[in-house]
C-alpha cells in the first residue's frame, strides 16, 4: 500500500484463499461440487483523502472463483455537504464465469449512506441498498439520541420492498417492516 503526502493511498495485493465445501452447495443456483477450492486473486484499490469535501474510491479485482473467474469492480463517490450532513454513494460488479452448465453470471450492488448529525448528542445514520439479484430495495436507518454521557436512546427502521416483478400480483411488495427500540442508561457508582 502506497500512502501520499496528500492523504490518498493506492493499493495492490495478490491473495490466495482456501475453501472446503463438506457437501455440494450452489451459487445463484449454480451447482457447486464438494471438495477442495483454492482460490487465487489480484486486486488494485485507490481512495482520495476523507478529510475532503469531495472524495472517491475505486478498486478492481481478478481471479480464481469456485474454479471458475470473477471480475469485480465498483466505486464510491462521498460529499461532506457541511458538518451535520454526508452522502456516499457506491456501486460494485462482480462477473463470474463457473465451469458448469449456464455458468456465467454478473450482479451489480448499489447503495447511498447517509450521515446526518443535528448536534454531538443526536445524529443519524441510513444506509439504502438494491441489487439486481433479489430486486430488493433495502434500508436501514438509525437515530441515536445521547440523551445524557454514556447513556443512549437508539430508534432502528429495517425495511425490505421488492421492486421486480411478482408471481402473484396480490403478493405484497412490502418483505419486511421493522421497528426497533433500544434505552441505555449508565448508572455511574
Amino acid at each position: 500500500m502506497l500512502t501520499f503526502q496528500s492523504g490518498n493511498f493506492v493499493s495492490l495485493n495478490v491473495r490466495r484463499r482456501f475453501e472446503r465445501l463438506d457437501e455440494a452447495s450452489s451459487i445463484q443456483g449454480r451447482p457447486l461440487a464438494e471438495g477442495d477450492y483454492e482460490f487465487f486473486s489480484a486486486d488494485g484499490s485507490f481512495r482520495t483523502n476523507t478529510s475532503r469535501t469531495l472524495s472517491g474510491s475505486g478498486n478492481v479485482s481478478f481471479g480464481e472463483f469456485w474454479n471458475g473467474d470473477r471480475t469485480s469492480y465498483g466505486g464510491s463517490l462521498m460529499w461532506k455537504t457541511g458538518p451535520y450532513l454526508t452522502l456516499t454513494g457506491s456501486a460494485n460488479r462482480n462477473n463470474i464465469d463457473l465451469p458448469v452448465e449456464d455458468g456465467s453470471f454478473s450482479t451489480t450492488l448499489v447503495s447511498l449512506d447517509v450521515l446526518g448529525a443535528v448536534s454531538r448528542d443526536l445524529f443519524a445514520n441510513a444506509l439504502v441498498q438494491w441489487d439486481d439479484v433479489s430486486r430488493v430495495l433495502r434500508a436501514n436507518i438509525r437515530i441515536d439520541w445521547i440523551h445524557t454521557p454514556g447513556s443512549d436512546l437508539f430508534l432502528v427502521l429495517d425495511t425490505g420492498y421488492l421492486t421486480g416483478d411478482l408471481l402473484d400480483p396480490r403478493d405484497p411488495r412490502w418483505l419486511r417492516r421493522t421497528g426497533v427500540a433500544k434505552l441505555t442508561y449508565l448508572i455511574a457508582f
